[in-house]
């Protein structure tokens, strides 16, 4: 795959205005100006139409317990990158963007962040809340974003700098909801708003936008399938697609903070339409690529537990290769090539 320059809008005040930082669990302070961000380079890769075999890294979650292991599967070989502690979320780990660190919430909500290979691990004072249980990584791999806990009424939502642990606060018109992702080229922030529908704006909070169709406030024309987004996976590089966990429209009470563990719809920004994928049997995840190819899960009949199998796609979504697997009771989070 093509190396892509990742490069994080979000600098300074000059060009986002209204960020405030704070420090620590403490609510957001008035900050005379927000740091400088370095923009980060993703690694480079193999072309995807070049590829024969996926022999890069999975990374999954053990089981079905929310404190479980993240774990990382390369060659076969397995290593634990954060370990069971029963009271962390380690189960809802990411990876960044360069592929350099994972972070996630350990015991207490607090913000975690180590090597991708589990060394080096440092815990922050930021507390996140139930909307970061899988929290997302800014697109140049500085930062991570989510929203502070909140004892009563509405968290803020922002990126907590890995750098110094400082909390910086997103744009006003940007708060209030819930899964929030970039993009790769780090100009646009995503999230799905509590009618389940997905919303993104200019990282300065600017030309704020809504995708079509899904949402709970959608006529029957407008959204005739009764299409929700109960959870955002990735982004692309441009803001283009995103992938989402569709809900059925008996989900009807709210959207869900904590989310969902994989995303199983490729959807167009632009039209809110549904990008049908050529799967046969139980589509269990799909999952955008930093090169803005496409990696499925899928199985027999009504379940990805019989005869699992990967395909990818390349960016055009067409079929590069097929290759069988091993899921057990593991969920998948990522793929590097």
């Amino acid at each position: 795959m093509r190396a892509t320059k990742t490069v994080l809008i979000m600098a300074a005040a000059a060009t986002i205005a209204g960020l405030t930082g704070c420090a620590g669990n403490s609510k957001p302070a008035a900050s005379p100006a927000a740091p400088a961000v370095t923009p980060g380079q993703q690694r480079a890769v193999e072309p995807v139409a070049n590829v024969t075999a996926l022999n890069g890294t999975f990374f999954y979650m053990g089981g079905y317990n929310i404190s479980g292991e993240f774990f990382s599967v390369q060659n076969g070989k397995k290593k634990t990158v954060a370990a069971d502690t029963r009271d962390g979320f380690q189960y809802y780990a990411s990876v960044s963007p360069d592929g350099k660190h994972v972070a996630y919430l350990g015991s207490g909500m607090k913000v975690v962040v180590s090597d991708v290979d589990g060394r080096n691990k440092k815990t922050f004072a930021v507390k996140l809340g139930l909307e970061a249980h899988g929290p997302a990584w800014t697109a140049d791999s500085t930062g991570v974003i989510g929203a502070l806990a909140a004892k009563s009424g509405p968290s803020t939502a922002g990126v907590v700098r890995i750098a110094d642990g400082r909390f910086i606060a997103l744009p006003k018109s940007v708060q209030g909801g819930y899964h929030y992702r970039m993009s790769g080229d780090g100009k646009r922030i995503f999230w799905v708003s509590s009618k389940m529908a997905v919303y993104s704006a200019a990282v300065d909070g600017s030309a704020v936008r809504r995708m079509p169709v899904f949402g709970l406030d959608t006529t029957k024309a407008q959204n005739p399938k009764h299409l929700l987004a109960g959870d955002l996976g990735q982004v692309d590089f441009t803001g283009s697609r995103v992938t989402v966990a569709v809900r059925g429209w008996a989900n009807t009470h709210a959207v869900d903070a904590l989310g969902a563990d994989r995303s199983d719809t490729l959807v167009d920004t632009a039209t809110g339409q549904v990008l049908p994928l050529p799967l046969k049997g139980y589509v269990l995840h799909v999952m955008l690529l930093p090169d803005g190819s496409v990696l499925t899960l899928s199985g027999e009949g009504d379940s990805a537990a019989k005869s699992p199998v990967f395909t990818l796609f390349s960016k055009d979504l067409k079929k590069v290769l097929t290759q069988p697997t091993k899921l057990g009771n593991n969920v998948l989070r990522d793929y590097r090539m």
